[in-house]
């Protein structure tokens, strides 16, 4: 991933949760980045897809 022509490692979700919380700019909001977050918070608590 590209952030200012900056390459960025994202290997888990820990790391893609951090980037979205800490490093998501604020005015790019939307529908999409809401799923995104909920995906993310079921993964981290353990969530397995079929459950």
């Amino acid at each position: 991933m590209l952030q200012g022509g900056t390459s960025i490692g994202i290997t888990s979700a820990y790391d893609a949760a951090k980037f979205i919380l800490e490093q998501w700019p604020e005015d790019a909001d939307g529908p999409k980045l809401a799923l995104c977050k909920a995906i993310l918070l079921k993964c981290l608590a353990g969530a397995r897809a079929g459950r």
